[in-house]
């Protein structure tokens, strides 16, 4: 369904992403508007800043970057507007801001690999094969993944890296966007 502004159509894609967001910071979850001809960008606030997470038992000293495209477009069959996703990258980072695991898609521009993948921390070592084979350094790989959505990396931040959720309706509020 579209909306009958760009504005609103912004809106409207930008709230379930705020509402998730909401279940792991008090920071703004923005959206910045670039130059013309570029897509649009969102993420916390301010840009290109990790946000430390709060573990649910003791230090974890897990923080996230997001970073999210979009564009808005006509739609003249509903004579409105509609907002998608052109790119994302969900970073989730040491205190030194060391990569852990990064979720990125980006189809367009000038990298090799256009379809969803995940890094891995520089921190693992090559995996050794045996002797007649050289090492296997999955740190340097795009990993296949499909398609990551926001609420997918937010579930995994509480779910398996202990992150404390701040909204006591997280799941609700994950599962919604999931349908």
């Amino acid at each position: 369904m579209s909306a009958r502004t760009p504005r609103a159509a912004r809106d409207d894609y930008l709230r379930p992403f705020r509402a998730t967001a909401a279940c792991l910071s008090t920071r703004p979850f923005l959206a910045i508007d670039l130059p013309p001809g570029w897509p649009r960008r969102a993420g916390f606030a301010p840009p290109d800043t990790s946000v430390p997470l709060r573990a649910a038992s003791g230090p974890r000293g897990v923080s996230i970057l997001v970073s999210l495209y979009f564009v808005v477009a006509p739609v003249p069959a509903e004579d409105g507007f509609a907002a998608r996703t052109t790119s994302y990258s969900y970073r989730i980072v040491e205190p030194d801001g060391r990569e852990i695991l990064a979720y990125h898609w980006h189809p367009e521009g000038e990298s090799r690999v256009r379809e969803p993948h995940l890094h891995l921390s520089s921190r693992l070592p090559p995996i050794a094969l045996g002797p007649r084979f050289d090492p296997v350094d999955l740190a340097d790989m795009h990993l296949p993944t499909g398609v990551v959505t926001w609420g997918r990396v937010v579930r995994l931040l509480i779910e398996e890296f202990g992150v404390a959720p701040l909204r006591t309706d997280w799941d609700a509020v994950l599962a919604a966007l999931d349908r």
